[in-house]
């Protein structure tokens, strides 16, 4: 059934306006929050409404506070709330791709033409058009986002402002949905390595600041002071656990597959990867120093060098978000995008860059695999091939790294 994340998104605040605020905390009322629900779309003419509503036989709603009062913008006409929704979708991926081209010097032309073969073959993009979810808005806030560090790098002027601004918009893109946190905390790195350490503790500032000002509103907005601590408590408390939902379900979380195919734990699969990365850095930023003789002096500030480029501190963000992340649906792959068109248009990894970011477009757009199959009759791991992608995403960094 179409539409079967946004229904949740949007059922939130109009499950209370429908029950005249009688339902108020999400992650305590979820079978009033059903009821309620239910009850609406049984006696309303929205024919889209109770297909999804019929679908929905239980709720999840384990998003923020804040992810769920932005969606009280849109209309309580479900129909006209879902359509709106999916124009904004397509809207944002498009602007993600032109905003690409911008970055990279390339024809808008053929970064629209790219968008379009992305629409009828990206598999994740599809699946995230399908179930109408949030990644494509994710992905417009991040290219906007590193469009605008890169305008403060270039004007060399505002440089405070310009890095407080960036700092408060991480904030929100966090606090709406904190798997970016490893993005944010790549770019907060990005203004460190480029902007120095007055910049960066002051926009720190404003960061905190931003935060509280968003936790005072959704707590006027639910009417409590707890909401966030019981959306925590809910997704979490003390199960850590709790997010690995199972592969059979579209969960194509790297850690995940890796712990069931090895029959490991899953905190010991976190580990190996965390290990992994990290490592492979250090290697990339030996080799780098090795060119001109080790200092301990330049290798500290190696470290940190290469971040001068938000760039390469998102794609780093984001392919640590996905393969350390406890939950990945397939639709969350659409990030992937972000360091794969790097790759390839950015040129910073030359040739064989760009060859790896093609490879991980096949890849985790689940179009090797199936491919594979089907000519040779091969049985292969879907989820495998899919969360495979990231691996040639990381060498492509590494490479960077290494050259820097």
């Amino acid at each position: 059934v179409p539409g079967i994340d946004f229904y949740q998104f949007w059922a939130v605040d109009k499950a209370q306006e429908i029950s005249g605020h009688q339902v108020r905390n999400p992650y305590k009322e979820q079978v009033k929050y059903r009821a309620v629900l239910a009850y609406h779309a049984e006696h309303s003419s929205d024919t889209r409404l109770k297909k999804v509503s019929a679908f929905r036989k239980t709720l999840d709603l384990c998003a923020t506070p804040l992810f769920y009062s932005l969606f009280a913008l849109f209309p309580r006409d479900y129909s006209s709330a879902i359509s709106i929704y999916q124009v904004i979708q397509i809207a944002s991926f498009l602007i993600s791709l032109i905003i690409l081209g911008i970055l990279y010097k390339e024809r808008k032309s053929s970064f629209l033409i790219l968008a379009l073969v992305l629409l009828l073959f990206y598999r994740p993009l599809q699946s995230e058009l399908r179930v109408v979810n949030v990644n494509t808005l994710q992905l417009a806030a991040t290219t906007l986002l590193i469009l605008f560090a890169e305008y403060i790098c270039r004007a060399n002027r505002r440089i405070l402002a310009g890095n407080i601004l960036l700092m408060c918009g991480l904030a929100f893109i966090t606090l709406v949905k904190p798997n970016l946190v490893p993005v944010t905390l790549m770019l907060a790195m990005h203004v460190q390595a480029r902007h120095g350490t007055r910049t960066f503790l002051i926009s720190i500032i404003s960061y905190v600041v931003s935060c509280g000002l968003l936790f005072l509103f959704t707590s006027h907005f639910f009417s409590s002071w707890t909401i966030w601590l019981d959306w925590y408590n809910f997704l979490i408390g003390s199960d850590n656990t709790k997010l690995f939902y199972p592969v059979s379900q579209g969960n194509y979380a790297p850690v995940l597959l890796l712990a069931e195919h090895l029959n490991i734990s899953k905190s010991m699969a976190t580990a190996s990867f965390s290990g992994g990365l990290l490592l492979t850095v250090l290697c990339a930023l030996v080799i780098q120093q090795a060119r001109d003789g080790f200092s301990k002096q330049q290798f500290f500030q190696s470290v940190l060098s290469p971040l001068q480029n938000p760039n390469l501190a998102v794609a780093i963000g984001i392919i640590v978000m996905l393969t350390l992340s406890p939950l990945v649906w397939f639709h969350y792959y659409v990030l992937s995008l972000l360091p794969a068109l790097w790759l390839i248009a950015g040129k910073q990894a030359g040739v064989f860059g760009a060859i790896l970011g093609a490879t991980s477009l096949l890849l985790t757009g689940n179009i090797i695999f199936p491919l594979l199959s089907q000519l040779f009759g091969w049985s292969l791991s879907i989820p495998l091939g899919v969360a495979g992608g990231l691996i040639p995403l990381w060498l492509g960094v590494i490479i960077v790294l290494s050259r820097k």
